[in-house]
């Protein structure tokens, strides 16, 4: 299971960023994500997690909660 805690440490040891009082509703666009940098992150959670995530999966990709329910999916 793939859970938001999950995502959140991917983020905050690549990014160096605190996500402690975002919500799973937040976007990637709202806490600063670009589209270099959501590549990037896809690339973190293939490295750890072995699930690629395209770039056409992350246009269908816009909040954090999106993101756990996509790798969860995968993983299940």
């Amino acid at each position: 299971m793939f859970s938001l805690d999950d995502l959140k440490e991917i983020i905050k040891a690549r990014f160096k960023m605190d996500l402690s009082a975002v919500s799973d509703n937040e976007t990637l666009e709202a806490i600063g994500f670009d589209s270099l940098s959501q590549l990037d992150l896809a690339q973190a959670i293939k490295k750890k997690y072995g699930i690629r995530i395209t770039d056409n999966d992350m246009e269908s990709i816009s909040t954090l909660k999106d993101i756990v329910l996509f790798v969860s999916g995968k993983l299940s």
